[in-house]
């Protein structure tokens, strides 16, 4: 049973009051905006996929007493993370506490390929969303506190990669979209512009960190390249997550598909020839030079035919693989059915399970 007491607590904050809008329409529902749940529980969509009447995406935030963190005027507490750390509890690993906080967000083995790791939760249980653009209009007009710190920090970054911001419909995700403007460990920006003005800003990036290697965050066992500090870099910059979206909604390449599993167990490496769905959750890369080392446990010597699809459906390889890198992936061979084609591609579900093998 959902306690809808927090939400009766949270919905008194003057911050909850500005943030929150009513819920979108279904076929409006995007990647990386915030679902507010009868409960308190703030839920991040993940994708452009969403069953009818449901949304797809992981529990963020939860409201616990004694929490760390303050949202909303009360105790909340990141459930993704592990305590005091800013590393990712396994996927295979969040079920067990999820359970602790309501058993229906334990969906391990309810889920099919690719939502095994994902919750999927009922849109009425929803009371509003944060859309992403939203945050970022009122909270850089001052209207949830003095913005100095996030105007000078957008600023900065303009600067640093030499764009006007603007020019990408930007958003807020993360701690700024719930109204945490002073003192936030990191700025996470989101940009929807076209696909190309997209990839041209995550190349500009990709620029900046490997001529600067400093500025370069390194967490979660990797080096990550739209994830970097401003200013001077680590001494003292803010680090700037940033991430994108589709523009046009139907520009989602998987929006309504069915998904079925040939081969459980495939390992491979390949180079990449189009990565024009490489920075959006799912990520979407095209393959060439494909070499096929194990399936099911069995070691082959193969090939696959060209231009072969990679579907990453998790959210830690977004923006980290482009058009000529070499990369190892380990998941499963599938058949994906949409309602304009039927193909096979690679899908990969664990966050180890690909590699970019580019410098």
């Amino acid at each position: 049973m959902l306690k809808e007491l927090y939400l009766f607590q949270i919905s008194e904050d003057k911050n909850f009051q500005q943030l929150v809008l009513p819920l979108p329409l279904h076929s409006e529902i995007r990647d990386a905006e915030f679902y507010i749940r009868r409960d308190g529980i703030i839920f991040n969509a993940d994708g452009y996929a969403h069953p009818r009447d449901a949304i797809v995406g992981a529990v963020l935030y939860a409201p616990i007493p004694g929490g760390s963190k303050q949202l909303f005027g009360i105790a909340y507490e990141k459930t993704t993370l592990f305590s005091d750390s800013y590393e990712p509890i396994p996927y295979a690993l969040r079920g067990e506490y999820l359970r602790t906080l309501d058993p229906d967000l334990d969906q391990t083995g309810k889920n099919s390929t690719p939502f095994i790791y994902e919750q999927v939760l009922p849109i009425n249980e929803f009371v509003g969303y944060i859309p992403a653009e939203h945050a970022f209009n009122i909270a850089t007009a001052g209207a949830l506190g003095d913005p100095e710190q996030i105007n000078n920090d957008l600023s900065d970054l303009g600067k640093l990669l030499d764009v006007n911001l603007f020019e990408f419909a930007p958003g807020f995700t993360g701690t700024l979209a719930l109204g945490q403007i002073h003192n936030y460990h990191d700025l996470d920006i989101l940009f929807r512009g076209t696909n190309e003005q997209n990839r041209r800003l995550a190349d500009k990036m990709r620029d900046l960190v490997v001529q600067e290697p400093d500025r370069r965050l390194h967490e979660g066992g990797k080096s990550w390249l739209i994830r970097f500090f401003n200013r001077n870099g680590v001494t003292d910059g803010t680090l700037m997550c940033c991430f994108f979206g589709y523009q046009k909604l139907e520009d989602a390449p998987l929006r309504t598909f069915t998904m079925r599993i040939l081969e459980q167990d495939i390992e491979i490496s390949a180079s990449i020839s189009d990565a024009t769905h490489a920075l959006y959750t799912p990520t979407i890369v095209s393959l060439y030079d494909v070499q096929v080392s194990t399936i099911n446990g069995a070691k082959v010597k193969e090939r696959m035919l060209d231009n072969f699809p990679l579907i990453i459906y998790h959210t830690g390889s977004r923006g980290e693989l482009n058009y000529g890198d070499r990369v190892w992936a380990h998941g499963s061979l599938v058949e994906v059915v949409t309602p304009q084609l039927t193909y096979l591609a690679i899908v990969v579900v664990e966050r180890e399970g690909v590699r970019n093998e580019t410098p």
